[in-house]
């Protein structure tokens, strides 16, 4: 189950979703989903900002970024509203 905790209309979602690793409970992941359009567009710029700020590409999807902690995810949901907006 995900909840959605920002959406920019056209643009992207940030979501919170319960993930199971491995080695027991689930824990919960922060996705920054891109629009597919805009990240064809601007795949280089977006890939590099979001990893330089600690998020990792989803497996699931291209367009996708893992964040484990929610202070990292909101700076990079940040940034990519202020750049992207």
């Amino acid at each position: 189950m995900s909840v959605v905790l920002g959406r920019l209309e056209g643009k992207g979602v940030l979501l919170r979703k319960k993930e199971q690793p491995k080695k027991g409970r689930a824990k919960n992941v922060y996705i920054i989903s891109i629009a597919p359009a805009l990240f064809r567009q601007h795949r280089r710029e977006i890939i590099e900002g979001l990893v330089k700020l600690g998020g990792k590409q989803y497996r699931f999807r291209d367009d996708s970024f893992v964040f484990t902690k929610i202070p990292v995810a909101e700076k990079a949901w940040i940034w990519y509203m202020l750049r992207w907006a």
